[in-house]
């Protein structure tokens, strides 16, 4: 049974449309000068979040999970995890 999520406001059953919110700790971050575009982020990635943009991997952060998946089949190593900056509450 599909319910709504309230405070991301969709409600679609799948862990991929789910906006990723200030739960991941980690991101994959494209090193763009490492990055010769082979595609196998983009084809392992589970949520389909890594696109190609200017010959090289994009990724959506608003969906992506930080599971590093696509850290770990990148052949020339050009994505690697990196701590998310500390979220800060403005008055």
């Amino acid at each position: 049974m599909k319910t709504k999520n309230r405070n991301i406001g969709i409600c679609t059953g799948k862990i991929a449309d789910t906006r990723t919110g200030a739960w991941r700790s980690q991101r994959p971050v494209v090193d763009k000068a490492l990055c010769v575009n082979c595609g196998m982020c983009m084809m392992y990635c589970p949520t389909g979040v890594i696109s190609e943009q200017n010959e090289c991997a994009e990724i959506d952060y608003t969906y992506c999970k930080g599971c590093g998946v696509c850290v770990t089949v990148c052949p020339k190593k050009a994505l690697a995890m990196r701590k998310e900056e500390a979220l800060t509450c403005q008055s």
